[in-house]
């Protein structure tokens, strides 16, 4: 909800994306916040990685190949549906919606917050 009201939305995309993405970042950050999630970031580093992190990371790699990619994440606009569905539920298990309207809301809701949806 806050990156609705953030003034520098590009800029903070690039942050984010320097951060996760960037080898140079992996090289400053090291392990400072545990190893990368990225996986080329995280190889580049390898060598340099000592005790605990070196251990973490052979076993990362011992089992790589018997995990599965990373779902996709959730469409725009979804979590705004939770919160609507909870909303609307709330609304049925007091009297204030009868199920079809409340049926009929959410589905013109999700319409217009998810795209495609």
């Amino acid at each position: 909800m806050l990156q609705r009201k953030c003034a520098h939305k590009a800029e903070a995309a690039l942050l984010i994306d320097f951060l996760l993405n960037d080898p140079d970042a992996a090289k400053i950050l090291g392990q400072v916040r545990g190893l990368p999630s990225n996986t080329r970031n995280l190889a580049a580093l390898a060598p340099a990685l000592t005790g605990g992190d070196k251990a973490v990371y052979q076993f990362l790699t011992s089992i790589q190949s018997k995990l599965s990619p990373s779902p996709a994440p959730p469409p725009s606009g979804s979590d705004e549906d939770k919160l609507d569905f909870t909303s609307i539920y709330q609304d049925i298990i007091f009297g204030k919606k009868s199920l079809k309207s409340a049926v009929s809301d959410m589905w013109d809701k999700f319409h217009t917050t998810v795209p495609g949806g």
